[in-house]
């Protein structure tokens, strides 16, 4: 894999702006929804031991409700930003940093990939029910459940488990990715359920895929690294000035505590929730744009 993905979006012109403006809308979606459903579990406590508990508890569910409505169509545009990074590179476009405010493509992408994942859910559903019970009809026909699981009946469950993850597999890493990919190069809703050109973009970019999926895990390795170090340094610091000292040192112990805390938790947000996501992205485009050449899609 070419080190200048790992480049990316330093590579781009006029990176900060629109990478920040990400970050933005991220923290607002978290901000709105969170604040809501905190505010909610907040009145819910301090109406609890009054006569107006039962209003408390109605004005808590319903914060908690618009908390979670707002994050709906807001991780919806997250989501379209995101695949428009995708989509620009995967047509071919040197500049593939969107704007913000072009609102029509990022909600289409992102409602689109809300759509393909829900049809791909109901379809993985519908296939382990049929794997399920076709396997406990064949349990149940060799007697494996009333005399104590046999030999055959063990392998039969564990067959059907293994088919269940490997159908789980294909669908959501390959299906999924070139159902999408395809959606970003034709941009009509139609060529989602073009299952034979969605096959033949599988078929070349599968690998491209296993390499994606390589990519996001070897990304997050050092944010489950960063936070376990902030984390660790934040529990010695609060067991160090809390166990047989005074109050003013546990204070600043506290304080101290706090703005690594702050420093870990903005660390984090920078590197996994905008970085990770372009770096994998503005890949996944390049491995659209080499399938869909590969079976003439674009030229």
């Amino acid at each position: 894999m070419n080190i200048s993905y790992f480049k990316f979006p330093f590579s781009q012109e006029n990176w900060l702006r629109p990478s920040l403006m990400y970050l933005g809308l991220i923290f607002l979606s978290f901000s709105l929804s969170y604040g809501f459903q905190f505010g909610g579990a907040i009145l819910s406590v301090a109406y609890s031991d009054s006569s107006s508990a039962s209003a408390g508890e109605l004005v808590a569910v319903i914060g908690q409700l618009f908390g979670s409505l707002i994050s709906i169509p807001l991780g919806i545009y997250a989501q379209g930003y995101i695949l428009e990074i995708a989509m620009r590179r995967a047509k071919g476009e040197e500049s593939v940093l969107p704007r913000i405010s072009d609102w029509k493509t990022k909600l289409s992408l992102g409602g689109s990939k809300l759509i393909a994942s829900f049809l791909i859910m109901i379809f993985i559903f519908i296939l382990a029910g049929i794997i399920v019970t076709i396997t406990t009809l064949f349990v149940v026909a060799i007697g494996g459940y009333s005399g104590g699981l046999s030999a055959l009946a063990i392998f039969a469950t564990v067959l059907a488990g293994f088919l269940g993850f490997v159908l789980f597999v294909l669908l959501s890493g390959f299906f999924l990715p070139s159902m999408i990919g395809l959606y970003m190069i034709t941009n009509k809703i139609d060529s989602m359920f073009k299952f034979g050109q969605i096959f033949q973009l599988m078929r070349n970019s599968w690998i491209g895929y296993l390499k994606m999926a390589g990519l996001g895990i070897l990304l997050s390795i050092p944010v489950l690294v960063v936070g376990g170090v902030f984390f660790g340094i934040i529990m010695a610091i609060v067991s160090a000035t809390t166990a047989g000292f005074e109050n003013d040192i546990s204070v600043v112990g506290g304080m101290v505590s706090g703005v690594i805390g702050f420093i870990g938790l903005a660390i984090t947000m920078v590197y996994g929730y905008v970085y990770i996501p372009f770096v994998v992205s503005n890949y996944y485009g390049v491995i659209i744009n080499r399938g869909a050449k590969a079976i003439g899609l674009i030229k």
